[in-house]
Formats: structure tokens, C-alpha cells, sequence
């Protein structure tokens, strides 16, 4: 069921939003965050860790998508 719900996601709200075919990962990264622990070490783009010709050439985007309330120190900055 996750998986036909991602891909009706991908082809409902994502694929739209783009005048041109997409690539997209076939399973999604899933990150996780618990109380009190630090979530990002530090402010930064991830395109500065990869090859910079590569960053620009594939125009990667992130998508960020919360399963529980998002609001003051509970999200990613």
C-alpha cells in the first residue's frame, strides 16, 4: 500500500508541477528525527557535497514531507 500511495503522490501533486518528464527515486529515503537529538549538524545545501557540474546539470529537488505536525524547533530548518 505505501507504495501505490508514493506513486499516486508522484503522479498526482509532483509530476504536474514540471513542463517535462521527471526522474524520481523508485523507493523513497526516509529520514528520522527523535527528541532531543540534533537533526542537521550544520546550515547547508547537499548540492555542495557533490560534484558541482553534476548538481547543476540534474537540478535535483527535495521534497520534505512531514508525518506529523511540522511548527518552531519540531521541523528541519
Amino acid at each position: 500500500p505505501f507504495f501505490e500511495l508514493y506513486e499516486d503522490f508522484i503522479k498526482d501533486e509532483i509530476r504536474p508541477l514540471y513542463g517535462e518528464p521527471i526522474v524520481y527515486q523508485k523507493i523513497p529515503n526516509i529520514r528520522l528525527h527523535f527528541p532531543g537529538n540534533i537533526a542537521v549538524g550544520e546550515w547547508h545545501r547537499d548540492r555542495n557535497y557533490r560534484d558541482l557540474n553534476w548538481a547543476d546539470e540534474v537540478k535535483e529537488l527535495n521534497y520534505y514531507l512531514p508525518f506529523t505536525k511540522a511548527f518552531s524547533t519540531n521541523t528541519v530548518w
